[in-house]
Parts: structure tokens; sequence; C-alpha cells
């Protein structure tokens, strides 16, 4: 009995036979774009909350198997920090938020972002990592 995956001639197997791993990444049309996620996240960081979007862009870009997560994440981080400063703004022009609470509320709200943006940056530097494991990049 001869096994399918074992070839002894030098011609090559159908893409149907290629060994493949459930998290190997296939780069899409827009993959040699792809950058460090270390950049993305401090593009992310210095230009928030429209930098976020970057992270969700550059996630359909390098086509990973998280894509749609990363994206709904970032779109998140970045619906919560544009609901949180309109509610510091408004809070201050009313005078309910005054200056030791405004403080709080804006270190948990930015808290949580930075939870979601690393949570993505995490997800990217992964595919990233098999892609240039793979040479795929």
């Amino acid at each position: 009995m001869s096994n399918p995956w074992v070839s002894n001639s030098a011609e090559p197997r159908p893409s149907a036979q290629r060994y493949r791993l459930s998290d190997e990444p296939e780069g899409g049309r827009f993959a040699r774009f792809a950058i460090s996620p270390i950049l993305v996240g401090m593009v992310a960081f210095f230009f928030s909350p429209l930098g976020l979007l970057v992270i969700g862009i550059h996630g359909l870009i390098i086509n990973g198997t998280h894509k749609w997560r990363d994206v709904v994440l970032t779109v998140l981080a970045c619906g919560l920090e544009i609901i949180i400063a309109i509610i510091l703004f408004q809070g201050r022009k009313q005078g309910w938020l005054e200056f030791p609470r405004d403080g709080y509320f804006d270190a948990v709200a930015s808290t949580i972002s930075f939870v979601m943006i690393m949570k993505v940056l995490l997800d990217q530097s992964r595919t990233m990592a098999l892609r240039q494991a793979y040479a795929k990049t």
C-alpha cells in the first residue's frame, strides 16, 4: 500500500495534496504592503483614535486567520475612544465632570482601548511570524 503523501517522483504534488498548517496565512492581493505590527501599533498609539483604523486595515492586508476579529476590535476601540471624547467634552462643558474625576474616566477608557489594541497586535505578530517562517512575504 502506497502512501499518497510520499512521492518518489520529482514532479510537484497537486496543490490539494500540499501539506498546510491551519494557521498558515495566505498572502492576499496587498500582502506586499504588510509591515511590522510594531510599527502599526506605534501609529495607532500616537495618532489615536484614527490611527486605530490603520490596525484594522493592516489586519485585512496581512490576511490572517483572525482578520475579521482584528477589524471588529479596532472599530470597537476607535468607537470607544470617540464616545469617551464626546462624554468628556460634554461633561466638562456642562460641569458634571470636573478635574479630579475626568482623569480617571479617561484612564479607564484608554486602558480598555489599549488592551484591545494589544490583543490585535499580538494576533498580527503571530501571523507575520508564520508568514516569515514559511517565506510568504
